[in-house]
């Protein structure tokens, strides 16, 4: 009995014949004429409703990112100066700025007295790896505001009458560095090291000189008048460059200084990132700081809106690095 139920089981598992029918009628039915269980028409339409919303849909993505692009600037961030994270002062920089203990320490070696000495070579009386490091540094740095490389038709001579258009940027003349800009050792072989200063590049910012004399902090006069010998006279159109000691003991152990030139005009702003574009600078010179001794110096940069700040992080407007002019260093730190 159980044998007659098993056979009757096998007689009803179809053969690989019904099989392969029932696939066929699957894929094409001729009997209602449907191709995997649709018609010629229904596929003609699903076909043209997902072409339709392909297309839709790509036609809405490129008109976003159009749109999207054309918000912004390929040159300029959407949001500048007061609007931005960077805020509304920029920051100061200087150069060179090399060392092997992550401190802002210029070590000039104390024992070359010849003012006709350079360092040419590794036995020279001035030559160590510092000064070196130091020349090399600056000599890259002031690479792009070599004459030879400002003679592109976007560069263009800059005065309070001729301001650059957006296209253009203001050539930044090397003669304005004085000797630092001509000495290939930029004072370093001769214990009167420059020092190279900038603000930092803030796209839109735009400085606001001082008007009236009685709106220049009295450091600044008193910077232009007793520190650079110069009377200070008031120009509407300049930034105020100042350096000194923090304290009145590095005052005196920083010794006599220069600048070159002595202020930033303000038609080298606003920076727009146009391609070329040179920042100004300002060098300070020590012309006989004291030996010996390591003097903290802060250079800061004055304006209406620029208000030096050393209370933060940033240094807004500020730098400060530290000057040793000396055969050894171990024995100060």
């Amino acid at each position: 009995m159980v044998s007659g139920v098993l056979l009757d089981k096998v007689d009803e598992v179809p053969s690989w014949g019904v099989t392969f029918q029932k696939w066929g009628r699957t894929i094409y039915n001729s009997e209602d004429g449907t191709f995997i269980g649709r018609t010629c028409m229904q596929w003609f339409q699903l076909l043209v409703f997902y072409i339709c919303f392909y297309v839709g849909l790509a036609v809405f993505f490129g008109v976003g990112l159009f749109l999207f692009l054309h918000q912004l600037s390929s040159l300029t961030p959407k949001y500048v100066v007061e609007d931005s994270l960077l805020g509304d002062t920029p920051g100061m920089g200087f150069a060179p700025k090399i060392t092997d203990d992550g401190t802002d320490l210029l070590w000039v070696n104390g024992t070359c007295t010849e003012k006709n000495c350079s360092c040419t070579g590794k036995n020279d009386c001035c030559c160590y790896s510092g000064e070196e490091e130091y020349i090399k540094t600056l000599t890259d740095f002031m690479k792009p505001y070599k004459n030879a490389q400002q003679t592109a038709d976007t560069f263009v001579a800059c005065r309070n009458d001729r301001e650059s258009s957006e296209e253009e940027v203001c050539k930044v003349p090397i003669s304005d560095l004085g000797p630092c800009g001509i000495d290939p050792t930029f004072g370093y072989s001769t214990k009167s090291p420059c020092v190279a200063l900038k603000l930092n590049k803030m796209i839109s910012w735009l400085p606001h000189p001082y008007t009236d004399v009685d709106q220049v902090p009295a450091n600044v006069t008193d910077f232009y008048n007793n520190v650079l010998k110069t009377k200070f006279e008031l120009d509407p159109s300049m930034i105020y460059i100042t350096c000194t000691g923090q304290n009145d003991a590095d005052n005196e152990h920083m010794g006599p200084i220069m600048l070159h030139p002595k202020t930033i005009p303000k038609y080298y702003f606003p920076y727009r990132n146009t391609p070329g574009y040179l920042s100004p600078l300002v060098m300070v010179q020590f012309l006989n700081p004291q030996t010996g001794i390591v003097i903290n110096v802060r250079c800061s940069a004055w304006a209406k809106n620029l208000k030096p700040d050393t209370s933060s992080s940033t240094f807004k407007a500020t730098t400060s690095f530290r000057l040793l002019v000396s055969t050894e260093k171990s024995q100060y730190f």
